[in-house]
């Protein structure tokens, strides 16, 4: 009787840990403890019942499904920070008019790394690096270029961040389809 007692009191106190979501230490520390007390329950002298294995791979199933859940959770959370943390480095910083900006920078600023940065930009916004950076530099051309200024294409270049004519004009044509003197027109 007092087996039985002691296996419901462990499982209550498992639940209600798993409900109101207990530190991870204490998690794993009943992790562990509830197979040997489940364990000692079925094969105690005179209890005739003996634990499946089936029994003992869902609870480890739960607490599986449990730890992923909250990871999972807690790893969006993170993304949706560091999203925002890189929107601000752009439409705040201006990191993008900078026109020696690298991948390194970023990720410096970010306190990450290049490769994570990379793979973020490329599954979050479905483009490279250098074509994520051109998208904030066009609209900084297309702002200076409503606003009615008379900038030859070096200076909007150079303005811009754009590293040289040519490859404000490449940006252009990418991301828009149409030639700069086209889009210019477009535009005003």
């Amino acid at each position: 009787m007092f087996e039985i007692a002691l296996l419901l009191v462990a499982i209550c106190i498992i639940s209600v840990g798993m409900l109101i979501g207990y530190s991870r230490r204490f998690r794993s520390g009943m992790q562990r403890l509830l197979p040997d007390i489940i364990q000692q329950f079925y094969f105690s002298p005179g209890c005739a019942t003996s634990i499946p294995d089936t029994h003992r791979l869902s609870i480890d199933k739960v607490f599986a499904a449990d730890t992923a859940s909250k990871n999972e959770s807690q790893h969006r959370d993170m993304q949706s920070l560091f999203g925002e943390d890189l929107e601000k480095l752009f439409t705040e910083q201006k990191m993008h008019l900078n026109s020696r900006l690298n991948i390194i920078d970023v990720a410096s600023a970010l306190r990450s790394n290049r490769t994570y940065v990379s793979g973020y930009i490329n599954r979050t916004y479905q483009l490279n690096f250098c074509n994520f950076v051109n998208r904030y530099r066009l609209m900084a051309l297309e702002e200076k270029i409503r606003a009615q200024t008379r900038s030859s294409n070096s200076e909007l270049a150079e303005q811009c961040g754009f590293g040289s004519v040519d490859s404000m004009k490449r940006a252009v044509r990418y991301h828009t389809g149409v030639s700069l003197c086209e889009w210019k027109k477009s535009l005003r």
